[in-house]
Order: C-alpha cells, then sequence, then structure tokens
C-alpha cells in the first residue's frame, strides 16, 4: 500500500531527526554549561547576572529536547497521529524559544562588551584597596582571569597604573598573575607607576588586555550562531512529523 510505504520512509526519517535532537540537546546543554562556567569566573569583575540568561536557557532548551526526542520515537513507533502532533508542537515551540535566544545573544553583545568593561575597570581600580566589597573575592578572580587567559589589564598591561596603589611602594603595581607562565614571583616589582608605559616588559609579562578574552569565553555570540543553526534542523524534523502524522491519517481514512 503506497500510505503504508511513506509511514514507514516518515518513521525511519523521524528516527533519524530524533537522534539529532538528541545530539542537538547534548550540544546545547554542553554548551550552556561552559558558557556558564566561564561566567562564574568572571561574576565578580562584571557585576552582574544580566547575560547568564541565555546560557540558562540554552541548557533547559537542551534537557526538553531529551524529552521531545523521546516523545517522537514513541509516536513513530507506535505511529500514533496524537502524539507526533503533539512533538510537532513542542518542537515548533522551542524552535521559537530558541529562535529567541539566539537573537537575544545577539542583542546582548553590546550590553555584554560595556558591562564587562565596566566591571572590570572599576574592579581592577580597587584591587588592592583592603575596604572595597569583597576585594579578596575580586582579587581571586582578576589572578584567574589573568593567568588561565594569559592577559593583563583591561586593554592592557598598562591599565594597572590606575590601581588604587599606583603612588604607594608597598606593593607591586601589576599583580604576579600577569608574569609570563606564573613561573616568577618579583618579576612585576620592577614596574612602576612612572616606567610602565616605557619598560620594556616583553617576555615577563602578558601585555594583551582581558577583557576581549573574557567576552570570548562567555560565548554569548558563539550561541546565538549555534541557536539559529540548530533551528533549521529542528525545522526540518517538525516538517517531517508533520508529513509523517498526514500520512498516519490518511491511511486510517483509506482503511
Amino acid at each position: 500500500m503506497v500510505s503504508g510505504g511513506v509511514n514507514k520512509c516518515m518513521k525511519y526519517a523521524l528516527f533519524v531527526f530524533n537522534l539529532v535532537f538528541v545530539i542537538v540537546g547534548i550540544v546545547m546543554v554542553w554548551l550552556g554549561i561552559s558558557s556558564l562556567n566561564g561566567f562564574d569566573r568572571y561574576i565578580q569583575l562584571v557585576e552582574t547576572h544580566s547575560f547568564a540568561a541565555p546560557p540558562k536557557l540554552f541548557i533547559a532548551i537542551g534537557v526538553i529536547m531529551f524529552l521531545i526526542a523521546f516523545l517522537g520515537c514513541c509516536g513513530a513507533w507506535m505511529e500514533n497521529h496524537a502524539m507526533i502532533m503533539a512533538y510537532s508542537v513542542l518542537v515548533g515551540l522551542v524552535l521559537v524559544l530558541q529562535l529567541g535566544v539566539g537573537i537575544a545573544a545577539f542583542l546582548l553583545q553590546d550590553d555584554v562588551e560595556q558591562l564587562a568593561e565596566k566591571g572590570l575597570n572599576s574592579t581592577l581600580v580597587n584591587y588592592y584597596n583592603k575596604t572595597f566589597p569583597n576585594v579578596e573575592d575580586i582579587q581571586r578572580s582578576w589572578n584567574l582571569v589573568q593567568s588561565e587567559l594569559h592577559c593583563c589589564g583591561v586593554s592592557n598591561y598598562t591599565d594597572w597604573k590606575a590601581s588604587y596603589n599606583a603612588d604607594l611602594k608597598t606593593e607591586a603595581l601589576v599583580p604576579t598573575s600577569c608574569c609570563v607562565g606564573g613561573a616568577v614571583e618579583n618579576c612585576t616589582l620592577t614596574i612602576n607607576k612612572d616606567n610602565i608605559d616605557t619598560i620594556d616588559v616583553t617576555g615577563i609579562i602578558y601585555t594583551e588586555g582581558c577583557l576581549n578574552k573574557a567576552i570570548d569565553q562567555l560565548a554569548i555570540t558563539r550561541l546565538g550562531v549555534v541557536a539559529i543553526a540548530l533551528g533549521v534542523v529542528q525545522l526540518l524534523g517538525v516538517i517531517c512529523a508533520c508529513l509523517l502524522a498526514r500520512s498516519i491519517r490518511f491511511s486510517y481514512e483509506t482503511v
């Protein structure tokens, strides 16, 4: 019977799409967690939770995709019209939400850069200020960022001349976390406010700023690209499910 042949073809196609959806779910959860891990490292520096929303939504959507894929497999296996239609509607809703997350990620990019730059500058200035709130957490975050991302300062290492102790001689101006490889503990002792713009620090401290590297670690833009790209795959899955549901209904009507 022709309709039965179509059902079989669509059924297998839907199984394949559900396998893809499982992979999509894994990718989304992984990307969301990776982005959140980057965010958690820098939370004391950027001073805002506003752009943690897209990664959290990505994780939620990824988990939901697992559940929807299970529903789709059951519906295809049982050739149940109602289950497949429910599957189509749910995937469609997730698709709309996902595209919203993708668009929001792109729209947030400028805000992320501005908020990150503002937060980094504020915390850098107060890095040595013992009376500044949560200064120990800020110091740990700055040291982690600079040592892990191989960077120093916001735009570059000379930003440290604006720090709280720039005119004091009691501590090094530039933190040792800026030392290349972290091997030389006193590598920053010869750097002070007067010579930081002229002294040759090549191979001694990291010279590139942390702003762009930190933003890159947050992966907000990448989330947007992935969300929209995966949306195309999900749209094909919805079309496949609708065709299968139509074929099943037609086969019932012709019996």
